[in-house]
């Protein structure tokens, strides 16, 4: 956890901003990646003519990988 919390806050800059670090809550990170998530997968859901569209769930590995969102799309 220990080193899960230094490479977000490495990653995050927020050294350079004018957030205290030591106020982000446990398990914020994992929070951010849920909701990238869930944003990928509403996205992929509607589609051009706004109608909703069914497809497989994305892993986190697919959730990241330009190729297979385009492919899904």
């Amino acid at each position: 956890f220990v080193h899960s919390a230094y490479l977000f806050g490495l990653e995050s800059h927020i050294a350079h901003t004018s957030i205290n670090g030591n106020i982000v809550p446990p398990g914020a990170l994992l929070s951010l990646i849920q909701k990238g998530l869930y944003y990928t997968e509403a996205e992929l859901s509607i589609g051009d003519d706004g109608q909703e569209r069914t497809f497989d769930s994305l892993s986190l590995i697919d959730a990241v990988v330009p190729e297979i969102i385009e492919n899904r799309r």
